[in-house]
């Protein structure tokens, strides 16, 4: 049955739907992911997710954490104070807004935030392997359109 067309009949599971396997996806994914950060870098999956998306900023205020990382602002928080304990965080007052604190990673923070970038890379070449360089373009491409109708799906559900 192509994905792109509405099932005639309804699968047995939600898992046989494209976002029952989505799901299951992303959670093997992470469910890996943490194991192998909190080995080899100690981190929690809270953590080294916030460390992964601080990396790709200066600095950022934590209510755009939350909507960057899907975790919430309690998860955060708790994750945030673990961060500065092990001084990969430090935290500055918004020029903007002095009620709002900014995250940065500190020179310790930036370096775990390369070993998750090259352990990710591995990842994710590990996740590609077997697959044509041109499937893979596509692969992208139709996996940006996904997130995109999610991010619709998301609007209209609020």
């Amino acid at each position: 049955m192509p994905v792109n067309r509405p099932a005639r009949h309804l699968p047995a599971s939600p898992d046989q739907l494209l976002t029952g396997k989505l799901v299951l996806l992303g959670h093997l994914l992470r469910q890996s992911a943490s194991a192998i950060y909190r080995r080899e870098l100690g981190l929690g999956q809270e953590e080294w997710r916030i460390v992964a998306r601080l990396g790709s900023t200066e600095s950022v205020p934590l209510s755009e954490l939350a909507r960057r990382t899907g975790l919430r602002k309690s998860q955060i928080s708790r994750a945030i104070a673990r961060l500065l304990r092990k001084a990969l965080l430090s935290r500055s007052v918004g020029e903007e807004d002095a009620r709002e604190a900014r995250l940065h990673l500190t020179a310790h923070g930036r370096r775990v935030h390369q070993a998750i970038v090259r352990t990710a890379a591995k990842r994710s070449a590990h996740l590609a392997s077997g697959i044509g360089a041109a499937r893979l373009e596509r692969l992208h491409a139709d996996l940006d359109r996904l997130l995109e109708r999610a991010a619709e799906l998301l609007k209209r559900s609020a």
